[in-house]
Parts: C-alpha cells; sequence; structure tokens
C-alpha cells in the first residue's frame, strides 16, 4: 500500500515536471558541493576508521549510496550527496589493505566501464579481511536479453516493466523494447553484466569463493538487510544479479 503510495507521488510530480526541477537542484548543490567534498574524503575515511577501531565496530563500506545511507556504514559516492564521503571506486582507494569487514555496491558497478570494474574488484579484494565479503547487486543482462526474445511476459515480468513505466515514462509508452533501452541507456549507465562474466571477473580478481544471493537476504549478518532499491523481492531477484565475494 505504501509502496504504490509512492509510486502514485512520484508519478504526479513527474507528470507536472515538479521531479525533474527538483532533480536539476539538487544536481546543482552536489555540483556546488563537490570541490570540498573531495578534499575532505581522506580525512573523513580516516575518522570513520579510527572510530571503528575505538568502539570495535566492523569498518563497513558502502559504495555508490547516493541518498540511500546504511547506518553504521562508510557510505561513499562520486558525487557530492548529503552524509557520503567522495570515494572513485574505479581507481586505488584511500583505505588501507585488509581492514573492511564487508562492502556493499547496490547498482553501481554498471555506472563504471569493464576495466574501471576490474580495479573496483581488485581495490574490494586488497581492502578485505580474510572471511570479509564484497556484495555485489547489478541489473542482469541475461534477463533483459530473455524478455527481449520472449514471445510472451509472464506476469513478474509484466509487473516489472509497468512499475517502470509508472515511475521513469509517465504519459509514455513502454513498450519491451522501451525497458530495455532505459536499462542499457539511462541513469549513467555504462556496462550491464551477465552473472556469468561477472563471476568470472570477481574470480580473475583473486577472491575464493562467489556465493549466489537473492534480494535482502544474506548469510552474513552485516549484509542482511542491506538492500535499498528492491521493491518486490521476487521480481529484483529475477531482473537483478546478486552475488557476494568472499575473500
Amino acid at each position: 500500500m505504501v509502496s504504490s503510495l509512492k509510486n502514485s507521488i512520484r508519478s504526479l510530480l513527474k507528470r507536472f515536471g515538479f521531479s525533474k526541477l527538483r532533480q536539476d537542484w539538487q544536481s546543482l548543490l552536489r555540483r556546488l558541493r563537490q570541490p570540498k567534498f573531495k578534499t575532505e574524503a581522506n580525512h573523513k575515511i580516516k575518522d570513520y576508521l579510527h572510530n571503528c577501531k575505538k568502539t570495535g565496530a566492523p569498518p563497513l563500506l558502502h559504495v555508490g549510496a547516493g541518498e540511500n545511507k546504511i547506518e553504521g556504514w562508510l557510505n561513499t559516492d562520486l558525487e557530492a550527496f548529503s552524509g557520503a564521503v567522495f570515494l572513485d571506486i574505479g581507481k586505488p582507494w584511500p583505505i588501507p589493505s585488509n581492514c573492511l569487514a564487508a562492502i556493499h555496491a547496490e547498482h553501481v558497478i554498471e555506472h563504471i566501464e569493464r576495466n574501471q570494474a576490474k580495479v573496483f574488484l581488485r581495490e574490494s579484494l586488497r581492502c578485505l579481511r580474510l572471511g570479509g565479503r564484497l556484495r555485489i547487486v547489478t541489473p542482469d543482462l541475461t534477463f533483459l536479453a530473455k524478455i527481449l526474445l520472449a514471445e510472451e511476459l509472464n506476469d513478474i515480468e509484466k509487473k516489472i516493466i509497468n512499475r517502470h513505466k509508472e515511475i521513469f515514462r509517465v504519459d509514455k509508452e513502454c513498450s519491451v523494447c522501451d525497458y530495455v533501452n532505459d536499462m542499457v541507456r539511462m541513469w549513467g549507465h555504462k556496462y550491464l553484466w551477465t552473472e556469468y562474466e561477472l563471476k568470472n571477473e570477481i574470480i580473475k580478481a583473486g577472491f575464493l569463493t562467489v556465493l549466489k544471493a537473492s534480494s535482502k537476504k544474506s548469510s552474513d549478518p552485516l549484509l542482511q538487510g542491506v538492500d535499498s532499491h528492491a521493491f518486490e523481492s521476487q521480481a529484483s531477484d529475477i531482473a537483478n544479479i546478486f552475488l557476494e565475494a568472499i575473500k
């Protein structure tokens, strides 16, 4: 009920142009904050790690956080979102080796090129403690290919496309072709993965074990329930890849 109401409000705001105005205003504010945001990053990262050591809390890194902050985590992003710390995951990180207990990367790896993703995976491996986990959630290219070639969609697939239309294509058509093009081109997406390719890239980076996970669920208590993009677990599970790599 609450989710449906939120989607209706988003649709109304988008229809009357308020959503675009709000996004443009927030984007301007982030650009104005960016210089200070970058210069403060190393100091804030050191402070977070120092506090974890002092309190005994496990150091937890959330990359590509955007507006979705997780309490107790070091929430980072490339852009100056409120409450986030600057981190470019496609370059070497200013974080010591073997210090992180977990890394959460939800809908972020598709925003960087493949060569940058290799850096991200190597840096994740370097910074994690032995036994630490990297959780990756990203759109599934295999799912997009499947619905593009399907003669008829099932109920869950139809629900996924209808939700996309309600939020991102108000008063516009949303065919399967439209949806697939949006997933490939919108939000600054640069490289979409299949589960097979991503798993192989993770293993090449040096991770010993790669587990298949699911929406908001993990066998590691630190990563249980950390996902914020999911609207319905069953739909999220078929449209996205959920992997956890263990050092």
